[in-house]
């Protein structure tokens, strides 16, 4: 089931089929039913941890490719060399 304030209010089945829609402004009251699938899904199984490691390769990265930079441009981080 999804409901909007601000846009469409639909009922959509378990596989994404889109059974009744109300356009915006039309007043309507649905009546249908919702199963919930069995079974697990990617999200479920792995949570948000396909993003912390993503964000955590992508700062790793921004990071060393930013120290290599700086050596290569003669800003070396090493005080000995200022």
């Amino acid at each position: 089931m999804r409901a909007a304030q601000s846009g469409k209010s639909a009922i959509i089945d378990a596989t994404g089929a889109v059974l009744r829609v109300a356009d915006v402004g039309q007043a309507l009251a649905f009546a249908g039913e919702v199963r919930i699938l069995d079974g697990v899904t990617p999200y479920t199984r792995l949570g948000d941890a396909p993003w912390h490691v993503y964000f955590g390769a992508l700062g790793a990265w921004t990071f060393f490719a930013g120290r290599h930079r700086l050596r290569a441009a003669g800003h070396g981080l090493d005080p000995a060399r200022a």
